[in-house]
């Protein structure tokens, strides 16, 4: 269960996380068993560079790609970057 609900995380932005922070929020050890819970904190740009925009890929067609680029990137329109973090947990159990 953690290591798919990882995959995911990582797979939103082709691998490219800006930052990771893990945390056992809770752990119980019983008798062979434990439960308890990972929280997850997610931190990345999430900005799109020429290579989204180039020729090369689809993206390029799509006027929204080309103005989000623009918004981004032109210093006139009071460039600024900003980063979009993302909260999760997901409970964890099994046996050792």
């Amino acid at each position: 269960m953690i290591k798919s609900n990882v995959i995911l995380c990582l797979k939103i932005d082709r691998v490219l996380i800006y930052a990771v922070s893990i945390t056992i929020s809770s752990l119980t050890i019983n008798n062979g068993s434990f439960d308890g819970v990972l929280s997850f904190k997610v931190q990345d740009h999430f900005g799109l560079d020429k290579a989204d925009v180039s020729t090369e890929k689809p993206f390029h067609t799509l006027a929204f790609f080309r103005e989000w680029f623009l918004l981004q990137r032109y210093e006139k329109f009071g460039f600024k970057p900003f980063i979009t973090e993302m909260n999760f947990d997901t409970d964890i159990k099994g046996v050792y």
